[in-house]
């Protein structure tokens, strides 16, 4: 498949409550956004990447990635008011640009490897659609909207956490957008999409250390976690890595 690289960086990142777009955050010395190329960079089959930003950030986010050097077509999409908007946009620029395949993946999450990449492209090769995913340890519950009463301990056994890049035949997706324009669904992620739309989606085993940055805490564990994997150096008044 020739296979490019979807990454939606137009989210606000609200959840980390930095008054500016997550993938701007310092990682090692380095925006965040940065950081998530260079991983993705690790990966040599890339035929291209498409970057979708927000209507007024492509000049911030070029200063952000000023003077780094990719080893592949490198391209830029504005995105819509919705991730699925925002991926549909870079759906359609790779498609114009002769990609057989898509693989989506979060800006946010800067420490995926190659080897989780090659493992979900393999499985999509044969199954048209594939993600990376961990099964659920935690017991679950339900609790009742607005308050803090537990309604059922919901079964755990078939739940898997999501994790990306989510690889997909183009014109599979294509379908599930047309399919959910037309039902008028908002999917969370692509599998979703490919869900409704009646197609199936296969899952091969994640990673535990591709962890997306959204809450609060989450900049520094990743951080800490590119310090231990040797993807970037602690600043030297750090102290030592958790």
């Amino acid at each position: 498949m020739r296979l490019w690289a979807v990454v939606p960086a137009a989210g606000a990142g609200l959840r980390l409550g930095l008054g500016f777009n997550k993938v701007l955050a310092p990682l090692g010395g380095q925006p965040l956004l940065y950081r998530t190329l260079e991983a993705l960079a690790s990966y040599p089959s890339w035929a291209g990447v498409v970057l979708v930003h927000a209507r007024d950030e492509r000049m911030l986010l070029e200063k952000a990635l000023e003077g780094a050097s990719w080893p592949w077509p490198f391209h830029w999409a504005e995105g819509g008011e919705t991730r699925s908007d925002s991926v549909r946009a870079g759906l359609t620029l790779a498609t114009g640009l002769g990609a057989e395949a898509v693989a989506v993946h979060d800006a946010a999450r800067p420490l995926v490897t190659e080897a989780l990449v090659t493992r979900v492209v393999a499985r999509a090769q044969s199954a048209g659609a594939a993600i990376p995913g961990l099964p659920v340890a935690d017991t679950l519950k339900r609790v009742v909207r607005g308050t803090d009463l537990v309604v059922e301990t919901v079964s755990r056994t078939e739940l898997w956490a999501v994790q990306t890049p989510q690889v997909v035949r183009v014109s599979l997706l294509q379908e599930a957008y047309a399919t959910a324009a037309r039902l008028g669904i908002t999917g969370t992620d692509e599998a979703s999409l490919l869900e409704a739309a009646g197609f199936e989606v296969a899952v091969v085993p994640g990673d535990p250390g591709n962890v997306k940055v959204t809450g609060p805490g989450d900049l520094a564990l990743v951080d800490a976690l590119g310090v231990r994997l040797g993807r970037w150096s602690a600043p030297p008044d750090s102290g030592p890595t958790p």
